[in-house]
């Protein structure tokens, strides 16, 4: 799996986790804080799952020319402001998804969480597969609005 596949992957079930338990937020901690527990075990669950481990040598060696080669390990994490706005988002998501009404925001939340079928969905709210399309459709529609009025 690609790294950018995996931080999508990270972010959405960041997402979808927060939206899931918005209800249980107790505010003993900001919001911030909360979202960003929830984005860092969003991304350790997916690293657990990853079979191989990658290993890096810290200490130089020659190469085969008898010059040593040094490796550069670059930190690939966030900058501060980067990772404040992307906090940002997650709360404008949030809310942006339970400001949906309903009949969209369950299929929506279907799709998301348990990645169910179009076909499960249909039939668990008793509606057609031509209609989860529609409301899928709708709602990321609607999301996609909401963002490009912030």
């Amino acid at each position: 799996m690609a790294r950018s596949s995996r931080s999508q992957k990270a972010l959405q079930d960041t997402f979808l986790r927060a939206h899931l338990a918005i209800r249980s937020f107790e505010g003993r901690s900001t919001i911030y804080s909360w979202l960003t527990r929830i984005a860092m075990n969003s991304a350790l669950m997916i690293l657990r799952k990853r079979r191989t481990r990658q290993e890096v040598l810290f200490d130089s060696r020659p190469d085969d020319m008898g010059e040593t080669v040094y490796l550069e390990i670059r930190d690939r994490a966030l900058d501060p402001e980067a990772n404040y706005e992307l906090c940002q988002r997650r709360v404008l998501i949030s809310r942006a998804i339970r400001r949906l009404n309903p009949h969209l925001r369950e299929p929506l939340r279907m799709r998301m969480a348990q990645d169910t079928s179009l076909k499960e969905i249909g039939r668990v709210l008793n509606i057609s597969e031509g209609a989860v399309k529609a409301r899928l459709h709708r709602a990321r529609r609607r999301l996609s609005i909401a963002f490009q009025a912030m």
